[in-house]
């Protein structure tokens, strides 16, 4: 199909491929899609207009010409004709750079006055989402850089990248190569001074992008008994993976995991923080995320678990929910007359289009404190109505609170944070409950991760996102997996010093306890 696509405020005409979906061939384009599902049919954010030609859509025959103009899921639709028109609205692209967490704090001093190797060595935190890098030097962080990781189009998920990956062969080598060669590889090249000065590489992950970037098929974590491949990885030279701008016989080193469910990641920040090396404090550590990873250390013994939160905090399954990045409100505040104060990344308001997780977090735990949002996420309408943000919304999506000309938060995109924090606030109840504790009984809550750096520590605490304790006895640490990837640079031997073979660890399975339903129904409410 000879096809003209309207985005961008702009128009070209390319010839497509037959037989491809129009998201692939919009893609190969340049045209950055939001295929947060992995082009599964199951977000819808990838649509586009169809307003000229014929085309198929889920097989079905449409034309634009006789019908008249239509939306679809670009993943969906495959041309049909000669010639068409398209166009492409914003909502479907991705645009702007998002903030990826690079700092972290403090490295255990047991581990700080470790014997470093000399030499420069690169550092890699591969998350599902953003990859964040560090050029180390002896020990020091000369500089820091970060990339969306682009297997994202794959899916936003781990679930969707085992899917993609689970295809055939040439699948996970098109996982590990679009990773290499589209994220780490521009890295490099931003922080490598020159390609024969970096020694070492290091890399933490969780267990399903440890596999991915050594190759192994991350199958049969997906599914009971969600056990990996493996969980200690072999060093390898830089050139099996494809890297460039280094030298391709230099060793890299990953992180190994604790589990199929919890990476290496989260050890590497066990291991960076000293976390549950004081035997007589009962400690909890959480990375918060799409899994949200989380140890419970009580007299020696580790509890690790994973809860699948979901990405509603992490700017998909809410309509008005969007990565950190410039233009995104991270902080916002409520007061009883319905006056909505914003924070915005960059700080010009002018840019603000969409709330990301921290902001989401404030809104419904000021919303509830308001008294304009009930215990079960509905809004108070009559309230709401009297301060003019009552607006009827489409349907399936219940009520809108207006908060400003740009934005507004449906009961809809509040159900699907209720139900992210509920199993972030379930699971960490019933780690407790499996060691025979209470939220009081902990003297410690170490906080990892992007998205736990930008939160507002009381806000969390008001929805139930974080367990009620003094805030003095929280310490947010940033981005550990990076920590850690930039110690295992300057000392591979840390490597072999953790381990599942080494720790006290029990791994708890939630779908395997009888009263999580239970925990996880009674956390769908706001108290």
């Amino acid at each position: 199909m000879k096809l003209r696509i309207e985005a961008n405020g702009a128009a070209q005409t390319a010839e497509l491929p037959d037989g491809l979906p129009l998201s692939e061939s919009l893609r190969a384009l340049g045209y950055r899609l939001n295929l947060a599902c992995g082009g599964n049919n199951r977000c819808g954010r990838c649509r586009v207009r169809l307003l000229a030609g014929r085309f198929r859509i889920a097989g079905e025959p449409y034309d634009a010409d006789r019908e008249g103009p239509r939306e679809a899921n670009s993943c969906r639709i495959v041309p049909d004709g000669p010639e068409g028109v398209i166009a492409v609205p914003d909502s479907s692209l991705l645009h702007g750079s998002e903030q990826i967490e690079t700092g972290f704090r403090p490295v255990a001093p047991s581990l700080a006055t470790s014997a470093l190797l000399p030499g420069a060595a690169l550092a890699f935190d591969i998350g599902t989402t953003t990859v964040a890098a560090a050029l180390v030097e002896a020990g020091r962080i000369v500089r820091t850089a970060g990339l969306p990781n682009a297997q994202g189009r794959f899916g936003d998920n781990v679930i969707d990248r085992i899917v993609a990956a689970g295809r055939s062969k040439e699948a996970l080598a098109e996982l590990r190569r679009v990773l290499v060669m589209e994220t780490l590889n521009p890295l490099i090249a931003a922080l490598a001074p020159s390609p024969g000065s970096i020694r070492r590489i290091a890399v933490a992950g969780n267990t399903v992008m440890s596999h991915l970037f050594c190759g192994l098929s991350p199958e049969s974590i997906g599914v009971a008994p969600f056990r990996p491949l493996r969980l200690r990885f072999p060093v390898e030279p830089a050139g099996s993976f494809g890297f460039s701008g280094v030298d391709p016989d230099l060793p890299v080193y990953v992180w190994p995991a604790l589990s199929g469910n919890v990476g290496g990641d989260v050890l590497g920040g066990i291991a960076v923080t000293g976390f549950g090396s004081d035997r007589t404090r009962t400690g909890l550590l959480l990375d918060l995320g799409t899994n949200c990873e989380m140890v419970l250390a009580d007299r020696g013994k580790l509890l690790i678990a994973s809860a699948a939160a979901g990405p509603a905090f992490e700017g998909s399954s809410s309509a008005v929910g969007c990565r950190a990045r410039p233009g995104a409100v991270d902080h916002l505040a409520v007061s009883e007359s319905g006056h909505f104060r914003f924070r915005v990344i960059g700080g010009d308001l002018r840019k603000l289009d969409g709330i990301c997780g921290s902001g989401l977090v404030d809104f419904l735990a000021g919303m509830r404190r308001a008294g304009l949002l009930d215990e079960f996420g509905r809004y108070r309408r009559t309230a709401l109505a009297a301060l003019g943000r009552l607006e009827t919304g489409m349907p399936g999506t219940g009520a809108l609170c207006r908060l400003s000309a740009r934005l507004a938060v449906s009961e809809t995109d509040v159900e699907a944070l209720l139900k992210a924090k509920a199993a972030i606030e379930a699971g960490t109840s019933a780690l407790l409950r499996c060691a025979g504790k209470r939220p009081d009984d902990l003297d410690e809550i170490q906080l990892c991760g992007g998205f736990a750096s930008a939160l507002d520590l009381e806000s969390a605490q008001a929805i139930g996102l974080l367990p009620r304790i003094p805030v003095e006895r929280i310490a947010v640490r940033g981005n550990t997996a990076l920590a850690a990837a930039a110690l295992a640079a300057s000392r591979p031997g840390i490597l072999d010093e953790f381990g599942p073979e080494r720790l006290n660890c029990t791994e708890i399975q939630f779908n395997e306890l009888g009263f999580f339903t239970d925990l996880y129904t009674e956390s769908l409410t706001l108290t």
